[in-house]
């Protein structure tokens, strides 16, 4: 196994594509997180109310770092981390190397095992990656601002992280498992992205504001609504009706079986079919 795992880190290490998601990822938390607040503080103090810079310079502070690295971004960054999982699943049907692979070994399990290794390897640097940036940008923006330098707990950033990195694996699952049922990145791409922007990003949260309570519970069901939930419940992002009713552990545990169908049922389809 260890062979294996170490030929698709090496794959993923040497992939430019992986890089450049990793960089937009930086670029949007950089964007929105940051750059954002900064240009709303640079206008004119006259339009600017004393309680509206008091709530940016909160989220440029760093004890928001964690907050920041979390939940702002919200869509974009998850639809990157769904493409990593294409990336890693799904391109290399384009090439024909993994028919190649598979006809002369490691078994198709093994195969499976090492990049679900590698892929949740890359999903938490990234993240990391993004804590990291967030924790330079406040240190950079309370130097700048003269803002406090206090810190959140360990114990905040550990859960805030481990959240990042639950919301992060599923949705890169999801992206695996569609590159895997079509064999071909794009089609993984077109149906994955219609998704995450047409329904997790519209149509779910016009439901959520139906006069039908079954309709309203509706979105509590799909993994987006629960990302938001997880991550409104720790202060990050802005929030929606479903996190008003969705508490953090049933948020967490949603997210987990969505990863773990998507990883068993992608494991399923590269075992059991014919890909030669």
């Amino acid at each position: 196994m260890i062979g294996p795992v170490r030929g698709e880190w090496l794959k993923a290490w040497r992939s430019p594509y992986l890089w450049t998601v990793g960089l937009l990822m930086v670029l949007v938390l950089l964007a929105r997180g940051y750059g954002l607040d900064w240009f709303l503080m640079s206008q004119s103090p006259a339009t600017l109310s004393p309680a509206n810079i008091a709530s940016y310079k909160q989220a440029l502070a760093p004890a928001a770092f964690a907050q920041q690295a979390l939940g702002n971004p919200g869509g974009v960054i998850w639809a990157l981390e769904f493409v990593v999982g294409v990336l890693i699943f799904g391109s290399e049907y384009g090439w024909r190397t993994l028919a190649a692979m598979l006809m002369v070994g490691p078994s198709r399990a093994t195969v499976f095992g090492a990049k679900t290794v590698v892929l949740a390897g890359i999903v938490v640097l990234l993240v990391l990656l993004r804590f990291v940036t967030a924790l330079a940008s406040s240190l950079i923006s309370a130097v700048t601002l003269d803002l406090p330098f206090r810190l959140p707990s360990a114990g905040d950033v550990a859960t805030a992280f481990a959240a990042a990195c639950l919301i992060a694996i599923t949705y890169a699952s999801f992206g695996a498992l569609l590159s895997l049922i079509f064999r071909r990145a794009s089609i993984a791409y077109a149906v994955g992205l219609t998704y995450l922007f047409v329904f997790e990003d519209r149509a779910f949260g016009v439901i959520a504001k139906s006069s039908a309570q079954s309709l309203r519970d509706l979105p509590t069901g799909f993994p987006g609504p629960n990302s938001v939930a997880l991550v409104h419940n720790l202060g990050g992002g802005t929030g929606s009706a479903v996190a008003a009713s969705t508490g953090s552990g049933q948020a967490a545990l949603v997210l987990a079986v969505y990863c773990l169908a998507a990883l068993g049922v992608g494991c399923a389809i590269l075992v059991r079919r014919d890909e030669t």
